[in-house]
């Protein structure tokens, strides 16, 4: 049976090393009057160029060396291949139509590097493995307002980065407990609401940063001093046009300073308004 030199990516080039023998398995040097050519598949076209055997080689006999180039456009993706000698005998026995060898080009293997040589890690249990160091380069393959600066992975519209390491057991623990806490200080911030109250009613409105969409859900509260150490009036948390109203038991004209809160959100504390 002839052997099978492997799955050889597109133009590159295949060598083999062979014997000539004599029929008790003495070596031999036959490969003076031996051609070779390729076949493709099953077609019947047999490929004689760009072959080069040498025999004996390194001045050994018997051994055989034969490279073969695949640039030519009969080398094609997706097809195997077959080394056959057309031409010559071996100790006086014609060795025409003797299979040396076959090979194929990209037409095994499901998973190829874009860059010839490089290797895929496979665990034993047969996952792929992940290098979470080894970071995409995006320069080239995403749109220019895409991409990520060499070496650095881009999240398509973000200029979001890939953390190389992941967080620790403890550090995900930890964040959990802080948003707890936050969670049950807004839960009392909540219970105070109504404590306050006064004759006059102001609707407050709360944007988002773009100036323009309305932010619900975000706990407000007022005070009668820029430090936010007196508080005045119902907190409470905006509704979906992001309004709460305020009931005042000040002067009209007073000034006061209106507190907002709300997680994930930045504001710049306090604004100041007048009743």
């Amino acid at each position: 049976m002839a052997k099978y030199l492997g799955d050889y990516p597109s133009q590159q080039t295949v060598y083999l090393m062979t014997n000539a023998h004599k029929a008790d398995g003495t070596p031999i040097d036959g490969a003076g009057g031996l051609a070779v050519s390729v076949y493709k598949d099953d077609v019947a076209t047999e490929y004689a160029s760009d072959i080069t055997l040498v025999g004996p080689f390194d001045s050994r006999t018997g051994l055989i060396s034969l490279k073969i180039l695949t640039t030519n456009a009969f080398y094609v993706a997706g097809h195997d291949y077959f080394i056959v000698v057309t031409t010559g005998t071996v100790d006086s026995i014609s060795a025409v139509s003797y299979v040396l060898a076959s090979f194929s080009i990209e037409n095994r293997s499901a998973l190829r590097p874009t860059e010839k040589g490089r290797t895929l890690d496979v665990a034993s249990s047969g996952e792929a493995g992940i290098d979470l160091t080894n970071k995409l380069d995006t320069v080239g393959i995403l749109p220019a307002a895409q991409a990520g600066a060499a070496s650095g992975l881009a999240i398509v519209g973000s200029t979001m980065a890939l953390a190389a390491v992941p967080p620790t057991k403890e550090q995900v623990r930890a964040e959990m407990d802080s948003n707890s806490t936050r969670l049950e200080n807004i839960h009392a911030d909540i219970a105070n609401i109504a404590t306050l109250g006064g004759a006059i009613a102001k609707t407050y409105t709360v944007y988002e940063s773009d100036g323009v969409t309305k932010m619900a859900s975000c706990l407000v509260w007022a005070t009668s001093d820029l430090a936010g150490a007196n508080e005045i009036a119902n907190r409470g948390l905006t509704d979906d046009l992001g309004h709460h109203i305020f009931y005042f038991d000040v002067p009209a004209g007073t000034t006061v300073y209106i507190w907002r809160r709300k997680s994930l959100k930045t504001f710049a504390n306090p604004d100041i308004e007048v009743v």
